[in-house]
């Protein structure tokens, strides 16, 4: 990386920014390198990716292009919902395969009637109507007791949802191409708060171990 490139880099982002988010590996005081450090146990033995590590500025999805997502690890782990509320594409469908090999317990459910292009450009954007339904199959006392446990699989935690826009809106080369800024209004935080508290009063409890069949046919 040219010291241009990095001098520009530090005038324009938060150095703890930089240091945390960026894939720029650096080798040495004078030796900065586009590469995702995760993917770089040892500095005296580095794979470059046989498809563009000639000329890297060639190819649009490149880390030296700008094609930058973050060092994921240091990055706030998000729920489905919360990934919904920042993304540019919407998703569309989740298929989770289970046996009772592997696991056991309850069902969240993502109603959906096809893909949606997100065409706000300022996010988070709260669409109660794409809700997880949960199911807890169970009595109410033992919901009572256990629902927090859930809480990370289907709330959306504005903290967490700030914290990786921040990150995308200054790393990611389609949050800066399309221009996308953060929504950090009273409004935006009370629509988190609207989503958790519609999502946790529609939940279902029941000790009928059938009830998927109802999910499954309102789905259709």
């Amino acid at each position: 990386m040219p010291q241009s490139e990095i001098d520009e880099m530090n005038e324009k982002y938060e150095v703890e920014t930089i240091a945390n988010h960026f894939q720029v590996l650096r080798v040495s005081n004078n030796d900065c390198y586009y590469l995702n450090p995760e993917l770089v146990p040892d500095t005296n033995s580095i794979v470059l990716c046989p498809k563009c590590f000639m000329s890297p500025l060639q190819h649009p999805y490149s880390i030296a292009r700008g094609h930058d997502y973050g060092i994921i690890s240091s990055l706030p782990e998000l729920s489905k919902p919360s990934q919904n509320s920042i993304s540019l594409m919407r998703l569309f469908g989740w298929t989770v395969h289970i046996n009772d090999k592997t696991s056991r317990g309850h069902c969240i459910s993502y109603s959906s009637d096809g893909p949606s292009v997100c065409a706000s450009k300022i996010l988070p954007a709260i669409d109660n109507n794409y809700s997880p339904q949960v199911t807890f199959i169970g009595t109410k006392e033992q919901w009572r007791v256990d629902r927090k446990n859930y809480k990370n699989v289907c709330h959306i935690s504005a903290n967490d949802v700030f914290d990786r826009l921040k990150v995308m809106c200054d790393c990611n080369e389609l949050f800066i191409e399309k221009t996308i800024s953060i929504d950090h209004s009273n409004k935006a935080i009370e629509s988190i708060e609207q989503h958790n508290k519609e999502m946790d009063e529609a939940v279902i409890v029941t000790l009928d171990r059938n009830i998927h069949a109802i999910a499954l046919e309102k789905n259709r």
